[in-house]
């Protein structure tokens, strides 16, 4: 993908403008005529637009006709599909199974794109929208008619167009298919050309006009007048413009019968206007007579308040990279003729990108751009607006860039031996980083006064860093190792508790006899304490058996030591355990912990278990 951002230029078409929606196999125009300027001569000049004829095909609905030309038929009913010199597509194509299918509906979209079918006039590429105006109710399965012109293949997600109608610029064939999902399935469109350059005298080579929420209304007599008259945005700020779009059929006249001073008066049957600048909500009427009556439409352009934005859209996928990394950007903005991208690298600032005119409040700038490679988080900001309507709009993206981990030896991670210490005790801090470069550093933090500047890499054995004695706690000691090239960073962490009093118990080992399958109760154990310095926080006991004996009970004559500022020592507690008459003989090991604070203490007892006729306990 390019790193450079593809500008849509909002200029006439400067080539040869080239065919409807078609797809699988290739097709050429028919007697292009191409006049010294480059741009090709329509098939009626007053239209502005290229009219497309031929079939296309669906396994699932049969042809589909896109002008009424192909069978001589246009005497019965006129239509067709055009393309203006914007790109953008109008009118419809007809299939016996399914109706009317327009090629220029209005959204809501099903999905992105958000706009009716176009064409790039530099890449060849088609995007957007058609729609079968019957909906479910031509097909049924709760199918909405909608016909997709490029996107990614059935049942993926994410990537370039893995499906795509496009069109050589050069020669004017086109290739690729559309997608009508499963009920309509793809749609081939290898016969539809363009227009010879004479419309048959006396025929209207203009689409008919239809109401997509009306499909009865597709089913016009021939001899009946119609007229469509829309915006391309329909709200502006005071002093804004908009854009008005008008066609016309069956029709000997044309007025503009509301609006501003320069819109009223006789109009050609099909044409754009730019109103005046606003300052009021103005409706526009256009008012068109024939033989057999007179039809109109109007559109109603309101101002909006002051300091109304212009929708903006960016994102970035992904949004955190790592360093050295690109992200892709994506972003949009309705109804904007202009976007400057600001912030961001060096190939995204100072690029001025210009909307395509697409009409109908569409997307008029849809585009990507892939980021350089990034060494830090960086902002992208995307400034738009319409210079017409006046409104403004800006929105930015931040990617988060992330140094890459600095990765210890395994095994030799940075740690502490050990993490719990008496009190004036010291620990062994160990850690080695690969550092084949030599362009590694370990700095040191937290922990004591001695834990300081430049550490060095390798610190295991003989060479590990000794604390001092520590007296408080906890004693937290950060180890952080950065490559001065790349700036890829480890940071380790080590904490060292510190135990503030000496737990002491008055015996180290017991033993029990059972008999008779009854529960036994050991002799009491005394459990006491020293606290260190002035320190005077309760301690709170407890206790485990290991390999642990179902049932056994753990009895102390209170769950904590508590401090005796007579005594400036702890008071002693009591503890025994009762073993259930089912336990197995054996030896096991009895843990009493302390815990002060989160720090813990721990003193073991052994204990062994033997079945005889008599029961007692003894000291060892």
């Amino acid at each position: 993908m390019s790193k450079k951002i593809n500008r849509v230029v909002l200029n006439k078409i400067f080539s040869i403008l080239f065919v409807a929606i078609v797809f699988v196999s290739a097709v050429s125009f028919i007697n292009l005529p191409v006049d010294q300027g480059g741009l090709l001569q329509h098939a009626r000049a007053a239209t502005g637009s290229d009219l497309l004829m031929g079939y296309a095909w669906s396994d699932n609905v049969g042809w589909v006709s896109f002008n009424c030309n192909n069978n001589d038929s246009c005497g019965v009913v006129n239509y067709g599909v055009n393309i203006d010199n914007a790109g953008k597509f109008s009118g419809y194509a007809w299939s016996d199974n399914v109706g009317w299918i327009d090629f220029g509906p209005s959204g809501p979209y099903p999905e992105s794109p958000d706009y009716s079918v176009r064409i790039n006039k530099t890449s060849g590429s088609f995007s957007g929208w058609a729609k079968v105006i019957a909906g479910d109710d031509a097909i049924g399965d709760g199918w909405d008619g909608w016909i997709k012109m490029s996107g990614d293949a059935v049942g993926s997600e994410g990537g370039d167009p893995e499906y795509e109608v496009a069109a050589n610029i050069s020669d004017g064939t086109v290739g690729g298919q559309a997608w009508g999902s499963d009920v309509f399935g793809w749609l081939d469109f290898s016969a539809v050309v363009n227009l010879s350059d004479n419309c048959p005298p006396g025929d209207i080579c203009e689409p008919v006009i239809c109401d997509e929420n009306n499909p009865s209304s597709c089913e016009i007599n021939p001899s009946s007048p119609s007229v469509s008259l829309t915006a391309r945005w329909n709200s502006v700020l005071p002093g804004g413009k908009t854009i008005l779009d008008w066609g016309a059929i069956n029709v000997t006249k044309c007025t503009a019968v509301e609006g501003d001073d320069s819109w009223n008066g006789t109009k050609n049957d099909t044409g754009d206007y730019t109103t005046k600048a606003l300052s009021s909500n103005t409706t526009y009427t256009l008012e068109c007579t024939s033989d057999s009556g007179t039809v109109s439409d109007s559109v109603d352009i309101t101002i909006d308040d002051p300091g109304t934005g212009l929708a903006v859209n960016l994102s970035a996928n992904p949004s955190t990279i790592n360093k050295g990394n690109i992200s892709s950007l994506s972003f949009n903005s309705s109804e904007a003729t202009v976007c400057t991208p600001t912030g961001g690298d060096a190939g995204w600032r100072g690029q001025t990108l210009v909307g395509q005119d697409i009409g109908n409040g569409s997307y008029a700038i849809d585009s990507t751009y892939t980021t350089e490679a990034l060494n830090g988080s960086t902002n992208y900001i995307l400034s738009c607006e319409n210079d017409l309507s006046l409104k403004s709009g800006e929105n930015n993206v931040t990617v988060n860039v992330e140094s890459g981990t600095l990765p210890f030896v395994t095994g030799k991670e940075f740690m502490a031996d050990p993490t719990i210490v008496e009190y004036g005790g010291t620990s062994k801090l160990t850690w080695q980083v690969d550092n084949n470069s030599g362009n590694i550093s370990c700095a040191a933090s937290g922990g004591d006064s001695n834990w300081t500047g430049d550490v060095g890499t390798d610190r295991m054995g003989d060479n590990a860093y000794v604390t001092p004695a520590l007296t408080s706690a906890p004693s937290q000691y950060v180890l952080t190792c950065e490559d001065s090239i790349t700036g890829d960073k480890g940071i380790g962490e080590a904490n060292i508790g510190v135990v503030y009093y000496t737990l002491n118990i008055d015996r180290s080992a017991l033993s029990a006899k059972i008999i008779d399958g009854n529960s036994v109760t050991s002799e009491n154990v005394i459990i006491s304490a020293v606290p260190a310095g002035s320190y005077t926080e309760t301690v709170s006991l407890s206790a485990t058996i290991s390999p642990p004996i179902n049932g056994a009970t753990h009895n102390f004559s209170n769950n904590q030591l508590i401090y005796n500022a007579g005594e400036s020592t702890y008071e002693p507690v009591t503890y025994s355990i009762t073993i259930p008459p089912d336990a197995d003989d054996g030896e096991h090991q009895i843990t009493i912990t302390g815990n002060s604070g989160g720090v813990l203490s721990t003193r073991t007892i052994d204990l062994n278990l033997e079945e005889i006729a008599d029961i007692f306990f003894e000291e060892i």
